[in-house]
């Protein structure tokens, strides 16, 4: 039973919103590395870092399992049985999604947002302590975009309007920079 429904409604929105920024930075993060290596501190490093970046701070907002946070399971909580429909439609488990969403709160803890002092030597070691992989949060992060979706569709009767960005003109971005003279 839905408590607030402007709440959900928002809710749904926010995730949907956030999911999409992390998956198309993601797109355009795993495009970027498949075209050029980085060698020193051009504004494309600082684009490339952005975006990597970009992909984990979004991710953590949808995944948190704070109880005051309006993420993921503050929806699933809402409306359960729905949601576990949805997911089951999209053969995602709830534990799946708690798995990633402790990896991430790690890297959240321990890198993204606090320099923890155990860590702050190597911070690698906290990726490795998390054992987040790219695939595996990309794995559970596209099934929960359509998950999100479809809640979307249900309780708004429309899709959201959100198109991931699929990079395709980076290529060409850099293509033309590259003409310019500016070497990468």
């Amino acid at each position: 039973m839905i408590v607030n429904k402007i709440r959900y409604g928002r809710a749904i929105q926010r995730n949907i919103w956030e999911i999409y920024q992390s998956l198309s930075y993601r797109n355009a993060y795993v495009k970027f590395q498949s075209i050029i290596s980085l060698s020193d501190w051009s504004y494309f490093s600082y684009a490339n870092s952005a975006l990597y970046d970009g992909i984990f701070f979004h991710a953590i907002k949808v995944f948190d399992k704070h109880k005051e946070s309006a993420s993921f399971f503050y929806i699933r909580n809402c409306n359960k049985a729905i949601v576990e429909n949805e997911l089951d439609r999209q053969k995602l488990t709830i534990e799946q999604i708690e798995t990633v969403s402790a990896k991430l709160k790690t890297i959240r803890d321990l890198t993204h947002f606090h320099n923890d002092k155990k860590y702050i030597v190597d911070p690698q070691e906290a990726w490795k302590k998390a054992e987040l992989t790219g695939t595996h949060l990309s794995q559970v992060s596209d099934k929960l975009w359509k998950v999100l979706n479809a809640l979307h569709i249900l309780h708004f009767d429309r899709p959201s309007g959100h198109i991931l960005y699929d990079a395709a003109d980076i290529q060409n971005i850099i293509d033309v920079v590259r003409k310019s003279g500016v070497i990468l």
